[in-house]
């Protein structure tokens, strides 16, 4: 939505959210808006995790819209699984320290691309539908099987953010 259109419409969503439709005695407006700053969904992925002795992890390797929760999960991941390789390389037991650190890098990247990039935009996609029908709700059920799945009380299990660092190169 453009910040025009948000811009347009923010009365009559805040009306919708606050009670008493924002208003105070005599009909006026119990809020004022001071900014409006639209958010940007944004996928971003950086070429390597590792390089010259500096790992990234969380929003610092990857951003990820907020609507399908995968965000703060893939950080906690890859905090978790870059503690076990460096556990591995600081007690002296890895074979290859630098081809396990790049091991690392890469397999965290692919994960980003098999378990979050794609569900993240299709929720992005599925926040901005047209649910304002029956005919339009039918529609996107129609056409988006985890919406559908849950509808019908399927519990929707995610792939894992996990990466294991045993089955790395260099471990």
């Amino acid at each position: 939505m453009s910040e025009a259109k948000v811009r347009e419409n923010v009365h009559e969503k805040l009306k919708a959210m606050l009670p008493n439709a924002g208003k105070v005695v005599n009909d006026a407006t119990e809020y004022e808006i001071v900014r409006i700053a639209p958010y940007k969904a944004q996928q971003f992925l950086a070429s390597t995790l590792y390089k010259n002795r500096v790992c990234l992890i969380g929003d610092a390797a990857h951003l990820t819209n907020p609507y399908a929760g995968l965000g703060l999960a893939s950080g906690i991941a890859d905090a978790a699984s870059l503690a076990e390789v460096l556990h591995q390389i600081l007690t002296g037991n890895a074979k290859d320290e630098e081809k396990l650190l790049n091991a690392w890098s890469g397999a965290r990247r692919q994960k980003y691309f098999d378990v979050v990039d794609k569900p993240s935009r299709m929720a992005y996609k599925r926040v901005q539908s047209d649910i304002s029908t029956d005919d339009k709700l039918k529609e996107l059920l129609s056409r988006d099987p985890i919406v559908a799945a849950l509808k019908r009380g399927m519990p929707v299990m995610p792939p894992s953010l996990e990466t294991k660092g045993s089955d790395l190169e260099g471990w």
